[in-house]
């Protein structure tokens, strides 16, 4: 998945990243990722929050390097 992000982001092609099911991602990879598309549950697991708010922990993946998370 990294490999695949970069060879994207050299070629200048949007990233989109279905994170489900919610996993460990690579941290290096989220600043690859224009979009980081999950579900509530999988953004709280991935910001590692557990019950925070989801609007918080997408924020925080943005602040991780994600451009948008959706």
């Amino acid at each position: 998945m990294l490999h695949a992000a970069r060879l994207a982001r050299a070629a200048g092609v949007t990233v989109i990243l279905n994170a489900a099911p919610a996993q460990s991602l690579p941290s290096m990879l989220l600043p690859l990722v224009d979009y980081l598309v999950v579900n509530e549950t999988e953004v709280v697991d991935l910001a590692g929050m557990g019950a925070a708010a989801p609007d918080a922990a997408a924020r925080t993946l943005q602040a991780r390097g994600a451009r948008a998370v959706v």
